[in-house]
């Protein structure tokens, strides 16, 4: 009997869709906003002990140069691209979100970053006119909401000279645990994940790219002075009702928030997979 070989680009198009349904409408429209991205900023990037070591952490794992060109794809509020930037010739930031392409010109002007080419549209809708090819490294970082990925990512190879590097989910990201245990009592209907690492792992290799791989654990702290600025965390990122007369978020509280005097402290664990390879 002969198996039938997985389509992994439809695996990835199918875990997408599903995960996009069990989507609150309102969280687009949400990170629009330039408040809503300078909180990312400020959570993810430079005020963030936690999370500077991520971003440490991915800057020492990729090749750059100071004559290196750096395309980045979903660059956001600019978390990596302004300290990429300060490290290579040129750097194109592909963003699509008025809000975020807001709070990352505001970065580059705060640290006088003048080497970024911002280009505000989604990556399937990117032109050659929008770009300055070729490109040393091809970065997409936490970026990968594209459906069809395997066009996604033939479209990044055929613009680099050097190498391609993604980082993407692995395993089960502990803001999913606060989703899986909220939402059947929100919307009487389980949680559906979007696709992680593996089917990107297999997605590759079954284009017969074979990438060096790096898992990190990066975890991100969060501690806030009072209830109600907890509540407005939960409430503002992550678009979850912080309704504590739900069992879901009870027992994340339970689990995952610790009381410390008068702070609620929140350590968020964050998984994560690094593909790169030549292009």
């Amino acid at each position: 009997m002969i198996s039938k070989a997985i389509d992994w680009n439809d695996e990835w198009r199918n875990m997408m869709e599903k995960c996009a349904g069990s989507v609150v409408p309102a969280s687009a429209q949400h990170w629009e906003t330039a408040e809503s991205a300078r909180r990312y900023l400020h959570d993810y990037g430079r005020e963030s002990a936690g999370q500077v070591d991520r971003v440490n952490a991915t800057l020492e794992a990729l090749p750059l140069a100071p004559d290196s060109r750096v395309l980045e794809i979903g660059a956001g509020p600019g978390v990596l691209t302004v300290p990429i930037a300060s490290k290579v010739a040129h750097v194109t930031a592909v963003e699509p979100s008025e809000g975020m392409m807001t709070v990352l010109q505001e970065h580059m002007n705060e640290k006088a970053v003048e080497n970024i080419r911002c280009v505000q549209k989604c990556w399937e809708e990117v032109a050659d006119e929008d770009l300055e090819p070729p490109y040393d490294l091809v970065l997409a970082s936490f970026s990968l909401g594209m459906p069809e990925i395997k066009a996604a990512i033939e479209k990044m190879i055929a613009l680099s000279s050097g190498q391609v590097c993604i980082l993407w989910y692995a395993g089960k990201p502990q803001i999913e645990t606060l989703y899986r245990l909220v939402w059947p009592h929100l919307h009487e209907t389980d949680y559906s994940p979007g696709p992680k690492a593996d089917v990107l792992f297999n997605l590759l290799y079954s284009m017969e790219i074979y990438p060096d791989v790096k898992h990190f654990d990066f975890e991100q702290v969060h501690v806030f002075e009072s209830y109600d600025q907890m509540a407005e965390y939960f409430q503002c990122e992550h678009h979850i009702p912080f309704d504590t007369g739900n069992p879901g978020i009870r027992a994340y509280l339970e689990t995952y928030i610790e009381e410390m005097d008068d702070w609620f402290v929140h350590s968020e664990q964050w998984p994560c997979m690094m593909f790169q390879w030549e292009a």
